[in-house]
């Protein structure tokens, strides 16, 4: 019985300079989940890779869940300064 939940790989926290004043930055990231059974499985993350990012810090929250529904979480954060 698998009862392990996928393993998520995050870009960990990244830092990006904003592209002018008032706008979003956009900012695009890989992240990746393995699970020990089933191989890599889909992972999603909200905001989503490629997404407007605002000045100061916003996170991102991933989530994988393998073909037994074991589910996984994993967070990082995006800074964009001035």
């Amino acid at each position: 019985v698998d009862t392990a939940p996928p393993n998520i790989t995050t870009p960990g926290n990244i830092e990006a300079e904003a592209t002018g004043p008032g706008l979003s930055t956009k900012v695009t990231y890989t992240v990746n989940a393995t699970d020990k059974v089933d191989g890599a499985v889909t992972v999603t993350c909200d905001p989503a890779s490629g997404s407007g990012f605002g000045l100061g810090p916003t996170k991102a929250t991933c989530s994988a869940q393998d073909f037994r529904d074991n589910q996984a979480t994993a967070t990082f954060t995006v800074t964009v300064g001035e």
